[in-house]
């Protein structure tokens, strides 16, 4: 089976893990509305850490071998990232965002992942989280370009 294919049946594997053991995440109220988007970011870890069990799964993993990732000179955090350490085998680049997020950080998201798929890693994935499943929303990047 084509690797792209694989990597979205997990995907929708891990946000179906997500929803029947964490659902109750997305029903805090806060004075900052929900939950905070790391908890969310490193409960995914975990499942993408069992469905990627081959590779190191971290989260807000920031070294680029032995240096400080950037773009655009910039210090980047990734959410997660599927990859294995001191390596250059960096399989996939993950940024979490809720449905309540700024359109702008949404974007800016976008452009990171299409930056970090030139050449960095072989996929990126975008995964906007609802309070109801099914109205997540995920997005795939390869070589620059939503797939």
């Amino acid at each position: 089976m084509e690797e792209i294919k694989i990597i979205k049946e997990k995907i929708n594997q891990i946000i179906d893990k997500f929803y029947q053991k964490d659902k109750e995440l997305l029903e805090y109220q806060n004075q900052y509305n929900t939950i905070a988007e790391r908890c969310i970011a490193f409960r995914l870890g975990i499942y993408f850490q069992e469905s990627f069990s081959e590779y190191n799964v971290d989260c807000e993993y920031n070294r680029d071998m032995y240096i400080v990732k950037t773009i655009d000179e910039k210090k980047v955090y990734p959410d997660i990232i599927v990859h294995k350490r001191k390596t250059s085998d960096n399989l996939i680049w993950v940024e979490i965002k809720k449905e309540n997020a700024r359109k702008t950080q949404i974007d800016k998201d976008r452009k990171r992942l299409k930056k970090v798929t030139v050449d960095k890693y072989k996929y990126g994935i975008l995964i906007i989280i609802s309070n109801s499943k099914d109205n997540v929303q995920i997005e795939y990047y390869k070589n620059g370009d939503e797939i």
